[in-house]
């Protein structure tokens, strides 16, 4: 694998071109050069307010190469008594401190995608949020949200 390769999964951190450049593996304008990002990218997730019906924060997620939408199928756990979408392995949220997760085909709390764009992506959870006690998001709660490969993982602030 070439250093270009490997540095592109680290793109978003300078300590990766730094660190490859004070080895002496790369120059500085070459290390710059030659990093790409060849898949999806998170840079920031902000829970804001909550939609109607079941309470679900609506999440917006920026970043760059979102690409096209993937493709969904209404969740089937649970004896379909929840609605919401799963995408596999493409987009799926997980609540590390508690334990579930939104947007697997294994699980109740499925994930609407209200807008999908190559910079921006904004949803909220499925009619299984809020249900029980545990499939709420609280502050401090860590979380992991996976698209296209790429996970970022974060620390919700500011819900109750």
């Amino acid at each position: 694998m070439s250093f270009g390769k490997y540095l592109g999964k680290f793109a978003a951190s300078g300590f990766a071109v730094a660190a490859v450049t004070a080895l002496g593996l790369m120059s500085a304008s070459t290390a710059s050069a030659s990093v790409s990002v060849p898949g999806a990218f998170i840079s920031k997730v902000v829970f804001a307010g909550v939609s109607a019906g079941n309470g679900s924060p609506l999440v917006n997620v920026q970043g760059s190469n979102f690409g096209r939408r993937p493709a969904g199928n209404m969740v089937t756990a649970c004896q379909g008594k929840y609605m919401g979408y799963s995408f596999g392995t493409a987009f799926y949220f997980w609540d590390n401190t508690v334990g579930w997760r939104a947007g697997q085909p294994s699980d109740c709390i499925g994930i609407y995608i209200r807008q999908w764009t190559e910079h921006d992506i904004k949803f909220t959870f499925g009619s299984a949020y809020g249900t029980q006690p545990g499939y709420t998001l609280y502050s401090f709660d860590s979380y992991s949200l996976t698209i296209k490969g790429y996970t970022f993982n974060g620390i919700i602030s500011g819900r109750s």
